[in-house]
């Protein structure tokens, strides 16, 4: 007498365990994709604003030499004594014969900048992008924080500083090459470049 399928031992479906790994891994992959999704748009904040203030070291000096333009002669008759005062480098740029010097104070960066960048490619490839920009934006920061006692040393100690805030400018395009390239989609690359390039603007708003 055949047998049923009515009379067959009920059993409930089980799923292989090749299958649940499946689905685990698929489960994990999702986690790991959304977390992902997050996480690259807070790196690319705050890349954002880490090149913003690397590159704004050495802009910040661009306005304080404006403000070191001569004094109105009725306003600083004007003021008590102890604000007639002069800061050497006030002083000593403001002369006529060393407008030159001004000149070279602002556009010695780009000294800097071109040799920060022979040496960075062989310091990326041995350390790495974060001790990269760790190394140069510490040497640009350092150099900021040098300019008032190098101002009061002389021009040409205030100059090898501005060369040196120069590096901090050449981690721009290879920091912003490298992060687009690990952490944006191969379909955003070109958006996420954008928007961290923006920080050569950005800066300048404040």
């Amino acid at each position: 007498m055949p047998t049923t399928i009515h009379q067959l031992p009920f059993s409930s479906p089980k799923i292989a365990p090749t299958q649940q790994n499946s689905l685990n891994t698929l489960k994990n992959d999702k986690r790991i994709y959304y977390t992902f999704n997050y996480v690259r748009f807070l790196i690319l904040a705050l890349s954002t604003i880490c090149l913003s203030l690397t590159v704004g070291s050495s802009l910040a000096f661009n306005f304080t030499l404006i403000c070191m333009e001569e004094d109105n002669t009725e306003s600083v008759t004007s003021l008590p004594k102890i604000q007639k005062k002069r800061e050497p480098l006030k002083e000593h740029l403001n002369s006529e014969d060393t407008k030159w010097q001004k000149d070279w104070l602002l556009s010695v960066v780009a000294v800097g900048t071109l040799l920060g960048t022979l040496p960075i490619t062989w310091i990326t490839e041995k350390l790495g992008i974060r001790w990269m920009v760790t190394v140069y934006g510490m040497l640009s920061s350092l150099a900021t924080l040098l300019v008032p006692l190098a101002s009061t040393l002389g021009f040409w100690t205030l100059l090898a500083v501005r060369v040196v805030q120069g590096f901090g400018v050449a981690t721009s395009y290879v920091a912003m090459s490298t992060i687009s390239e690990e952490w944006a989609p191969l379909s955003e690359s070109g958006m996420f470049l954008c928007l961290i390039s923006c920080h050569f603007q950005v800066i300048n708003l404040f």
